[in-house]
């Protein structure tokens, strides 16, 4: 992929800016997203970023299936609570990282996964016996968009179609539901 640092992006970018104009940068070449903190402020060029997803360094590209590893990533996106998500497309999965508040400089571990069964597996509609799509398999996601409400959508390309996936709710009581984890896939 070429020279690989704080400062280059090799390939593809899918990006989002957060309120604290906190840019993500999905570096599919490289196998990472890059983030570079306060761009609203910051100078014109030669910027370098702040934080690595998906690498214990800035310079490394390996790809991998680990919590803490990407392959292809081609889009991120973020939701209220500021957790990260990121199309990991050669691994047919969505995985989601906690906040930028709690992320750490470099090899942060993702907290969840959408589109595979474990952290470990990057199979291909992993739940299906035929390899046919399924609501909570995915097949090389392209893109990723999280609405105001949290759902997620998912650009499933190697299924060819667009998978949403809705922020799942418990009722403690009538009137205040509680959101926790997303719920099952479903088909758009």
């Amino acid at each position: 992929p070429g020279v690989v640092s704080a400062q280059t992006l090799t390939q593809r970018p899918g990006i989002v800016v957060d309120p604290a104009f906190n840019l993500y940068v999905a570096d599919s070449g490289a196998n990472r997203i890059v983030i570079f903190a306060n761009t609203r402020d910051s100078a014109a060029t030669s910027n370098a970023a702040a934080i690595v997803i998906g690498s214990d360094r800035f310079d490394s590209s390996i790809n991998g299936t680990a919590r803490n590893r990407l392959n292809g990533p081609s889009d991120v996106a973020l939701d209220s609570a500021g957790r990260i998500y990121v199309a990991d497309t050669s691994n047919s999965r969505v995985l989601i990282f906690p906040s930028l508040l709690f992320l750490p400089i470099a090899d942060a571990a993702a907290s969840g996964v959408i589109g595979q069964g474990d952290f470990a597996s990057s199979a291909v509609n992993w739940n299906s016996q035929d390899g046919s799509a399924t609501a909570d398999a995915l097949f090389a996601p392209g893109g990723i968009f999280m609405d105001r409400r949290d759902t997620l959508y998912v650009a499933d390309a190697g299924n060819h179609r667009v998978a949403h996936f809705l922020k799942a709710a418990r009722i403690y009581h009538g009137a205040y539901p509680q959101a926790s984890a997303l719920g099952r896939g479903a088909l758009a």
